[in-house]
């Protein structure tokens, strides 16, 4: 009986360290299905139909946002507020989409004019889009007959005021210095006056199309088709 024992006491003590070495055994798992997406209350369909169209929206913490909808796609909306600011929305996290009126366009600005107040917008225009024109701008012309104007008005006043000395003095010398510079004073307003005003014409003309171009980059109102459920609509948006 005692090598039978001790045999058995043996292949005990061999058995437990192997048994502290093998792993323990994996718990169970219990497989659990992912719980779907929330469905968005406005489906993508509504807001693609909205494109470019003002729109307010409603979020779920009930802050709200107005602008024009850029664009969006199947999870996220951009709205561009008045200001221009560019907001980025979660489809999810809107409750509520619904199309407003697009707000007034700014005034368009005043003609420009001659004016000294208007320099510098004129400067600020002729940047932009003065190396588009290709017809005469009229500025050295307007200049020149003025200086030209200006000049034979001079002689004008002093031919008549030479005129009244020899009138006065009977003196051949200032009534021959009158007559002179009264017809030196005629022709040059004759040579200045038309200058001025064909110049003046063509700065005008150089103005009203910088003024033209100006308008060209404020807002318009562009008609356009938004489809809808059971039908459609003919909206008119304002672009920028």
């Amino acid at each position: 009986m005692r090598p039978a024992v001790l045999a058995l006491l043996s292949l005990s003590l061999v058995a437990a360290p192997a048994a502290a070495k093998r792993p323990p055994k994996a718990k169970p798992t219990v497989s659990r299905e992912e719980s779907p997406a929330p469905v968005p209350a406005i489906p993508p369909n509504s807001w693609r139909a909205l494109k470019d169209a003002w729109v307010e929206v409603t979020l779920r913490d009930g802050g709200a946002v107005r602008g024009r909808l850029a664009g969006s796609d199947d999870s996220r909306a951009t709205i561009v507020e008045r200001s221009g600011q560019v907001r980025a929305l979660a489809i999810a996290d809107a409750v509520k989409l619904r199309q407003v009126e697009a707000p007034p366009a700014p005034p368009p600005p005043a003609p420009l004019t001659l004016e000294a107040k208007d320099a510098a917008r004129v400067a600020a225009l002729e940047t932009e889009f003065g190396a588009a024109y290709t017809k005469p701008k009229g500025k050295k012309m307007h200049t020149a007959g003025s200086i030209v104007l200006s000049l034979g008005l001079t002689q004008a006043v002093l031919g008549v005021g030479f005129g009244i000395v020899a009138a006065l003095s009977q003196d051949d010398v200032f009534r021959a210095t009158s007559i002179g510079l009264l017809i030196s004073g005629g022709v040059t307003i004759a040579v200045g006056a038309p200058l001025m005003v064909k110049g003046k014409k063509r700065r005008l003309e150089y103005y009203k199309w910088l003024y033209q171009q100006s308008l060209g980059n404020q807002s318009r109102v562009v008609p356009g088709f938004t489809p809808l459920r059971g039908g459609g609509g003919v909206t008119l948006r304002v672009a920028f």
